[in-house]
């Protein structure tokens, strides 16, 4: 009776009767059917209050049954992958969905398509992981994922890998109807624009981004071009020795079928609203506004700021302190973050925007309200006369930091904290605060820092793209973030037709895993990254 009252309470909003009424039901003698509704009910209310540390330590701690055998057990299932996925525990995620898929329920489409995403979005070892476990069926499934992941990359290689699957799983459910573009793979090859346009500044202030830009299409060019696939054609211009107009106009008249850049946000937005165009562009930075024909992926820190907010949460964190340059990179940085972190209904303590190291002490200092309680010591011993052994106590409330920084400013503002009783606080970074390079006698300073990072920085040997020069080693992190750049826009453009034609799909780029949103830009999800005894390691599964 409370259980169903519960969920009654529930189904209205009110969560806290519906909290009062389950606090009233002792789990231990419910059977299954009893016990998947109240895990429902249980999940719910936690998520409805924005626990979502919580939300997820429960999914994780309550499993899912493999043989469930009534509709509430099935709904549960379903439920607690929604929160994994949500908390980007994908391989988890999909083994409740493949649960979930089988034909005995009514929702077994809709778990099939979860399931497809969730293997799709996994991490290639947390993929290894579940194979090991999984029985036949799921590792047909998981051997298909594999498949799509190289669908940022050139066609020739993924159709063998598709071809050697159909082999392997003749029998399998999936190779009688294909999911997402994979049964379209020989059209989309077919219809891949095979005369490019490259546009990029290769001379003046920006000639050392062009370059890297480049450095990037090309690499990636030459790996496809070693296989079996024919390559397109590339042509190149510098965007600082021809007027866009002049350009715009031989793209038209050369017969071009795909453009990838410009570099400038404002000749971007010029290229992909003329309505003359009329060829498909992959743009090298944002669009501002939803253009016909035409996508933009850039290397914003928006991106990187939205994705720390939330990873943060999911770790259950709730008053953060901002860090972050008094420029307007810090300052959109700094921006996106608040705004994230507080729809998240989290709360900001300080926003500290510094100048220099002597701005990050003192700022530090007040937000964590030392200077506070160095006051009343001082009106303490005033008041008695004498010195007295005292610690200063930092602000309770505070359980994070977000940070953008550069590796040098990085590297100065976590010793601060250690100085100022706040070396327990977790520091959630954006990629800036890497150099690129190893350098551990620096770098220790940052030690136990969550930070998000390239791919092509943390993994740089890759089969999609051919090797650089060896002096790519010693570029700087910005300069190697333009040439994973270059190689996601090139083998996006090849795949132009398949990224709009499969919004739902996942690209796992050299600048992180590559999703097309709604307003034309291409959304990056990059891997976390740390630091132990000065060395760059891998917080993802």
């Amino acid at each position: 009776m409370h259980l169903r009252a519960a969920l009654a309470w529930l189904q209205e909003g009110d969560l806290e009767r519906s909290q009062f009424q389950l606090e009233l039901v002792d789990p231990s003698l419910l059977g299954p059917f009893e016990r998947a509704s109240f895990n429902i009910v249980t999940a719910q209310l936690l998520l409805g209050r924005s626990e979502l540390l919580e939300a997820r330590e429960f999914a994780l701690s309550t499993p899912a049954q493999a043989n469930a055998r009534s509709e509430p057990e099935l709904n549960w299932t379903l439920v607690r992958s929604d929160i994994l996925a949500a908390a980007d525990h994908f391989s988890e995620a999909a083994q409740g969905y493949f649960y979930c898929s089988q034909p005995n329920w009514t929702n077994q489409a809709l778990c099939r398509d979860q399931l497809w995403l969730s293997l799709t979005r996994a991490s290639q070892s947390s993929l290894e992981t579940l194979r090991s476990t999984g029985e036949p069926d799921l590792r047909g499934w998981i051997d298909l994922a594999r498949v799509a992941y190289l669908n940022l990359g050139d066609f020739t290689t993924q159709a063998q890998a598709l071809a050697q699957w159909r082999q392997n799983y003749a029998a399998h459910s999936a190779s009688r109807n294909l999911p997402g573009s994979l049964a379209q793979l020989d059209q989309m090859a077919a219809s891949a624009p095979a005369r490019i346009a490259v546009l990029l500044p290769l001379s003046g202030a920006l000639a050392p981004a062009g370059n890297a830009v480049l450095e990037g299409i090309l690499s990636a060019f030459y790996a496809s071009a070693s296989r079996a696939e024919t390559p397109p054609h590339l042509t190149i211009y510098d965007t600082e020795a021809l007027p866009l107009e002049l350009l715009t106009e031989i793209l038209r008249s050369e017969g071009f079928d795909g453009v990838i850049g410009p570099l400038e946000r404002d000749r971007v937005d010029q290229l992909v609203n003329n309505s003359r165009l009329g060829i498909p562009v992959v743009a090298l930075n944002q669009l501002s506004r939803p253009a016909e024909n035409a996508i933009g992926i850039g290397l914003a820190v928006e991106s990187e700021a939205r994705q720390i907010a939330d990873r943060a949460a999911l770790d259950g964190h709730h008053t953060a302190i901002i860090m972050a340059p008094n420029s307007a990179w810090g300052g959109r940085s700094a921006n996106t973050f608040a705004t994230t972190w507080q729809a998240l209904d989290q709360s900001v303590a300080a926003v500290l925007r510094y100048a220099g190291s002597a701005d990050q002490a003192s700022l530090l200092e007040s937000a964590l309200h030392l200077d506070q309680s160095n006051q009343r010591r001082s009106a303490l011993q005033g008041l008695l006369g004498k010195q007295l052994n005292f610690t200063p106590r930092r602000r309770s409330d505070v359980d994070m930091v977000f940070l953008a920084a550069s590796p040098d400013q990085a590297r100065q503002i976590t010793p601060l904290m250690a100085f100022f009783f706040a070396e327990d606080l977790p520091v959630y970074a954006t990629s800036t605060i890497y150099s690129g390079s190893q350098n551990t006698d620096l770098d220790r300073d940052l030690d136990d820092v969550a930070f998000l990072n390239y791919p092509w920085v943390l993994q740089p040997t890759n089969p999609r793209v051919t090797s650089l020069p060896a002096a790519t080693a010693s570029l700087s992190q910005d300069l190697k973030s333009l040439q994973a750049l270059g190689v996601d826009a090139y083998y996006l453009m090849r795949r132009f037709p398949q990224v709009l034609g499969y919004p739902d799909a996942v690209y796992h780029g050299q600048t992180g895993t590559l999703q097309l949103q709604s307003d034309g830009n291409v959304d990056r999800h990059m891997p976390w990254a740390t630091f132990r005894a000065g060395r760059v390691a891998s917080l993802d599964n």
